[in-house]
């Protein structure tokens, strides 16, 4: 998925099921940066300062990083494993894989609903929104890119195509895009409608998000029924690639109208509000803990520290030792 779901769609089922507008909006900012974390940095509080604080990243478009690299990325954040026998899964060539991506698998739900809880951030609810947003990027990707794996693999492969076979970069950006009408070959059932997909993706947060809220005791803003009907009508039709720009554009004139507390989406923004950049190096502009830049990037390492050991039997059984 990209920006339209994780951000727009993301934050228009946070704020309809019963979180403030302020908190929808850091929900879905946190689960659309989860794609721009991609950078790692050293920042320090002043010059002469020995150490600095080091993030860690979320997303890399660099196929040459180490195979050890990527496996703390790609199935954490964006390939979750689900059930590699699932009806979805059915591939011509019957070939199954221990990584494969599988909508609304149990170990998503595991993951989202330890970031919902709590259990993920532990004793700082500071970092409680960020974590959920993250969660909620991982999860819904198990429907955008199921059948594909977080590795380098031919279980990915896609007719002849010569790009290196890591998650659905064979398929380009067909998984991401909402209402795209697409062929996934290697499957039993090929043809695609991810509007199909968005929308079972979209209900099933919106009824985490619902969960949430009534322990909270706070009321939502619509029933599951007219959430449908009201996602189904945000979302619009399904089309082929050859009005696809066009429906994206309509899709937008929506979010607009509908989700007026979301400002664009700006991937620098929370980078602006928290640091400085000198000459090459990167400095603080106010106490770090103040910041949203930093309470995400905690939320990226609790996120990473408790997946990798949810999915570590998944990795094991692929030959991929993680220590």
């Amino acid at each position: 998925m990209d920006s339209e779901f994780h951000y727009y769609i993301t934050g228009f089922l946070a704020e309809r099921a019963g979180f403030t507008e302020s908190e929808a909006a850091t929900i879905a900012y946190a689960s659309d940066y989860v794609d721009y974390n991609c950078q790692a940095y050293e920042i320090k509080k002043k010059w002469g300062d020995s150490d600095g604080y080091c993030n860690e990243i979320s997303q890399t478009m660099d196929i040459k990083k180490p195979r050890s690299e990527r496996i703390h990325i790609y199935p954490l954040f964006h390939f979750v494993p689900g059930d590699p026998h699932a009806d979805s899964a059915k591939r011509c060539d019957g070939k199954t894989h221990p990584l494969n991506t599988t909508p609304n698998s149990a170990k998503a739900n595991i993951m989202i609903d330890a970031a919902l809880s709590g259990e993920i951030t532990g004793s700082d609810d500071k970092q409680l929104l960020h974590t959920i947003g993250i969660a909620t990027h991982a999860y819904v990707d198990t429907w955008a890119h199921q059948n594909f794996i977080g590795i380098e693999d031919d279980f990915n492969q896609i007719g002849r195509d010569p790009k290196p076979n890591i998650g659905h970069a064979d398929a380009g950006y067909s998984p991401d895009i909402p209402c795209l009408i697409w062929e996934d070959e290697r499957l039993i059932n090929p043809l695609i409608d991810n509007r199909e997909r968005f929308i079972e993706a979209g209900m099933a947060l919106f009824g985490k998000y619902l969960q949430f809220n009534e322990h909270r005791k706070i009321a939502a803003r619509c029933t599951v029924a007219q959430m449908e009907g009201e996602l189904a009508d945000l979302l619009g039709y399904s089309s082929k690639a050859s009005s696809m720009e066009l429906n994206r554009f309509n899709r937008y004139g929506r979010y607009k109208q509908k989700i007026r507390f979301l400002e664009e989406f700006d991937p620098d923004k929370w980078w602006h509000q928290a640091v400085r950049h000198e000459s090459s190096s990167y400095f603080w502009k106010v106490p770090k803990e103040q910041t949203q830049w930093f309470l995400f990037q905690e939320a990226v390492k609790k996120h990473v520290s408790f997946t990798l050991e949810l999915i570590k039997p998944e990795l094991e059984a692929a030959g991929i030792d993680v220590g």
